[in-house]
């Protein structure tokens, strides 16, 4: 029975790969790199002659949610070293030591992940002006993050451990505003032995390499913010949507969301490379993935192609996500390993003429209403 697609497009910018053919009236749908004894692969009868590739590429919410969140942690950076920046810099190294701790110490019971946990060990350290020191961090750092998790979808104490997980990130980008490079202070100790610094000179010294550093750092930060809202605006990152091919008999390529299709649930799209395509049966039969096969070059060619082995060598590496040969197609999926989820159409005598690999999960919807929610609230903090 065809099913109907239930899922608005995401797909940002679609590209042609060329065209195939299949000589043997079927089609392997496999990982590329997947030898023929593996159970997690399948075959059916399929229409002879030319088929045309495409991929599609889209921007995955939680990746338009964590560029968002990158930029608002420098700006968080820049407002840190604006506020607090010199006054405590002699405590970052420390505050940032106490922040992974409490991350490392995460327990599944919830509220050791928590942002919690790190005020628990402030609250256990003996020297009570570092106490006050790293609370005053803190409290700076959970008030920043708050603003970003408003939805509803999350409860107190997943808000509570996205706080924690941002303050851990963004120390661990201060890394190099924490202390300056060593190289610069072996140079420094040399100038003193061979020219016979006094104090107040080496002191000068450093104050001037402190200065350059945090110079340096904060136009660091700039740069990288506005390559980041650069990049967004872009609708950048992308990720591969889905890999569809059609028979020659198809005059066009049939919409994702409403054509009619067939879901595949007679075997498991496998994937261990990364990757998943469509092969003519017996070429895949004789030169499949097993890299303990005589014929290497094939081997070694067919999974590579995602990578832009053997196609159009004028598209931009960021854009070689698939590629085509003369008996398959095969591209990367959107997140790696696991399973490709296959549908299919077929002609009357009951033989592939389409079919598509939607690597963007079908039911993402679910969880897109809390991701949209908070990318607004943290684009308008970004801004």
């Amino acid at each position: 029975m065809p099913i109907q697609i239930k899922q608005s497009s995401r797909t940002r910018y679609v590209r042609d790969l060329g065209e195939f053919s299949v000589v043997s009236g079927a089609i392997r749908f496999t990982d590329p790199c997947y030898a023929n004894d593996v159970w997690c692969k399948g075959s059916m009868l399929a229409a002879n002659g030319k088929y045309q590739a495409q991929i599609g590429f889209f921007r995955d919410p939680y990746d338009e949610r964590s560029m968002l969140e990158k930029i608002d942690q420098f700006k968080y950076l820049l407002h840190y070293h604006a506020k607090f920046g010199e006054t405590y810099k002699d405590h970052l190294f420390s505050f940032e030591k106490l922040v992974s701790k409490a991350r490392d110490q995460a327990n599944w019971d919830g509220k050791l992940q928590s942002v919690e946990r790190l005020f628990q060990l402030i609250k256990e350290e003996p020297d009570v002006e570092k106490q006050r020191i790293y609370k005053e961090l803190a409290d700076d750092a959970v008030e920043w993050y708050s603003k970003c998790y408003v939805s509803e979808e999350y409860n107190y104490w997943e808000k509570q451990s996205w706080l924690l997980f941002e303050i851990n990130s963004t120390f661990a980008h201060a890394r190099p505003s924490i202390s300056t490079r060593p190289s610069k202070f072996r140079a420094l100790m040399l100038d003193q032995h061979s020219q016979h610094l006094s104090e107040d000179q080496i002191r000068g010294k450093v104050k001037k390499i402190e200065a350059d550093e945090r110079r340096d750092f904060i136009a660091n930060l700039e740069r990288k913010i506005t390559d980041l809202k650069d990049a967004y605006a872009a609708g950048k990152p992308l990720r591969t949507h889905f890999l569809r091919i059609k028979h020659e008999s198809v005059p066009s390529f049939n919409s994702i969301e409403t054509g009619k299709w067939h879901f595949n649930t007679d075997f498991d799209v496998g994937v261990d490379s990364g990757q998943a395509g469509f092969f003519d049966e017996l070429w895949y039969e004789r030169y499949n993935g097993d890299s303990n096969s005589q014929d290497l070059p094939a081997y070694f060619n067919l999974c590579t192609l995602s990578s832009g082995g053997n196609h159009d060598r004028s598209v931009k590496k960021s854009m070689k996500e698939g590629g085509v040969f003369e008996f398959g197609a095969n591209s990367y999926t959107a997140h790696g390993d696991g399973s490709a989820p296959l549908i299919y159409r077929l002609n009357k005598a009951g033989e592939v003429i389409e079919a598509a690999y939607l690597y963007d999960d079908v039911n993402f919807e679910k969880s897109e209403v809390a991701l949209n929610n908070n990318k607004a609230t943290i684009e308008q903090k970004v801004k």
